[in-house]
């Protein structure tokens, strides 16, 4: 299986299914990623645009963001959310879609939780392997696992962050997938982008990134992408 990762999922807008029915005579059923092309694109600087106005503040712009979202898959992709310690972290993971954790120079082994319904939805590492806890041995006295309130994540984790056989996992703590059915968090403000994706009526996919400036808006591009 190949590396699953919700952020670049959401902002692609790719669906990714793997069917797989064990027969002996047959193989494996792939179903390809749906293939997108850029039809349309436009950058704005100035007034107001897709609803957002050109220096707005962060606080702002997100509040439009969640009216735009209402409808769609709650995710906006926040640039650049990274920490180097759980204690930076405290009382922000309920506030996002997944949390992901690795040594500072990427490993195979690095985690990915993913949330839903405010308990994790799924783990993977990030070479694909899907699991139901982690660490995923019998020798932790504490660890996460699928199902568990994203409320008792922080604790765990900050625990287990502690055990030297852990504490390099924790070097590089991302929170990029943002749920925008949560309060604003004011770490956003030092992003210098955001964006998401949502569906279109037509079929038809709208891209939408927003670069910031010392938390202020500074412009806004917007694609419309096509099936191919």
């Amino acid at each position: 299986m190949k590396k699953i990762h919700l952020a670049c999922a959401l902002f692609l807008g790719i669906l990714f299914v793997i069917g797989c029915e064990k027969e002996e005579t047959e193989n494996p059923i792939i179903v390809e990623p749906q293939q997108w092309r850029e039809i349309a694109k436009d950058s704005i600087s100035s007034g107001l645009v897709e609803g957002f106005t050109i220096g707005a503040n962060a606080t702002e712009a997100y509040q439009v963001v969640q009216q735009r979202l209402q409808s769609h898959t709650p995710n906006v992709q926040v640039v650049s959310n990274i920490y180097h310690k759980m204690e930076d972290i405290a009382g922000k993971i309920g506030l996002y879609n997944a949390l992901l954790f690795d040594e500072e120079k990427g490993t195979g082994t690095g985690v990915q939780l993913y949330f839903e319904d405010d308990r994790i939805k799924s783990i993977y590492t990030n070479d694909g392997k899907q699991l139901n806890s982690w660490p995923n041995n019998n020798f932790s006295p504490m660890r996460v696992n699928v199902g568990m309130e994203v409320s008792r994540v922080y604790p765990q984790l900050l625990a287990l962050s502690s055990i030297n056989q852990y504490a390099r996992k924790f070097q590089r703590i991302s929170l990029f997938s943002k749920n925008t059915n949560k309060d604003f968090d004011p770490a956003m403000a030092r992003s210098p982008q955001w964006y998401f994706a949502h569906s279109e009526a037509d079929g038809k996919q709208k891209r939408v990134h927003l670069y910031f400036e010392e938390g202020k808006l500074l412009s806004v591009v917007t694609g419309i992408y096509a099936p191919y």
